[in-house]
């Protein structure tokens, strides 16, 4: 096949695929969906102080071949693979809610969030939710309200279970981005159990790590979880279907 035909075909594809991808890909879009993640974050972790979750955000290596170009070495990530980076947050089923595609595979995540709409644009979550992370990227209040496991070593009781627990919490709750699907979830291909590898890489990329920092609410959060295990539970939280 002529190479030109390919380029035709390979673009034509491509702008179909962004045609079609706000009916897949988007955030919610009523109080009443919003609220349904919450819940579903909640049941995820296994609290109440998790229902104003309002979805979970990781990067993916996505493996291509090493280009060519003086730059390309760029593209080797930390696993010595030639990559792009997918930036992605899902919802509590693990569907795509937002996606950012294209930096090469040796920046960091939190570089890559913060050039991204959803950092830029500041227009999710809603005031008065957040996003869950993992350790590579900073615990923030603004401009993006993101909520990150406590660093090692980890200090305190409360903070270790925050962080992880044998009643899951944040852990549990974020980890659903690490097996998040765009399609795959929404015509049942069952989605596989991750085991959670930490993430501890630097954070400095992001105004000089914690300092526009969501520390006081990870804290609030922290204590509200805590106090789940100072006294009976009331209330228990299932996933449904």
């Amino acid at each position: 096949m002529p190479l030109p035909t390919v380029h035709r075909v390979v673009h034509k594809m491509m702008d179909e695929v962004v045609a079609v991808l706000p009916q897949f890909v988007h955030f919610p879009r009523t109080q009443e969906e919003l609220q349904v993640v919450g819940d579903g974050f909640a049941c995820l972790a296994n609290h109440h102080a998790f229902g104003k979750a309002a979805g979970a955000v990781d990067g993916c290596h996505i493996r291509i071949k090493f280009p060519g170009d003086p730059d390309g070495h760029n593209y080797n990530n930390r696993k010595l693979f030639p990559s792009v980076v997918l930036q992605a947050a899902c919802d509590h089923h693990g569907r795509f809610i937002d996606i950012f595609v294209g930096y090469p595979g040796s920046v960091h995540d939190a570089r890559i969030l913060k050039n991204s709409p959803i950092f830029t644009r500041g227009t999710y979550p809603p005031t008065g939710y957040f996003l869950l992370a993992d350790g590579g990227y900073p615990c923030l209040q603004e401009a993006l309200a993101l909520i990150t496991p406590y660093k090692r070593p980890v200090r305190g009781m409360a903070e270790q279970r925050f962080n992880h627990s044998k009643v899951h919490h944040h852990s549990k709750g974020r980890t659903i981005i690490e097996r998040g699907a765009y399609i795959c979830v929404g015509v049942g291909d069952v989605l596989e159990e991750v085991v959670e590898e930490e993430d501890n890489q630097p954070t400095g990329e992001l105004d000089g790590g914690e300092s526009r920092s969501g520390a006081a609410w990870r804290a609030a959060l922290t204590n509200e979880v805590s106090a789940l295990h100072q006294a009976p539970l009331d209330h228990d939280y299932f996933c449904q279907p």
